[in-house]
């Protein structure tokens, strides 16, 4: 996340697929600050040991719509190239 901040390549979207289960170790403040997504969409299973999502992580998406499978099951996100829902 690091490497792709300090790229310098436009990062904003609109919807994130949170990496590594939104661990401790991954969406870095600093990379949802460059992609304001206004949908994260976390895939993790329900009842995991690790504790995924990381509440952190959670909390850092304020202003986010959260999907995540272990509450939510399938989700499907679909664009018509302008406008993004979820099903």
């Amino acid at each position: 996340e690091q490497a792709l901040i300090a790229s310098g390549a436009p990062l904003d979207a609109d919807v994130l697929k949170l990496a590594h289960h939104g661990s401790d170790t991954s969406s870095i403040p600093e990379l949802l600050a460059a992609v304001t997504p206004s949908l994260a969409v976390v895939s993790v299973g329900q009842g995991n040991g690790f504790g995924h999502p990381s509440p952190d992580v959670i909390a850092r998406l304020a202003g986010a719509v959260v999907r995540r499978t272990d509450r939510d099951g399938e989700i499907e996100v679909v664009s018509d190239g302008r406008d993004v829902w979820v099903r």
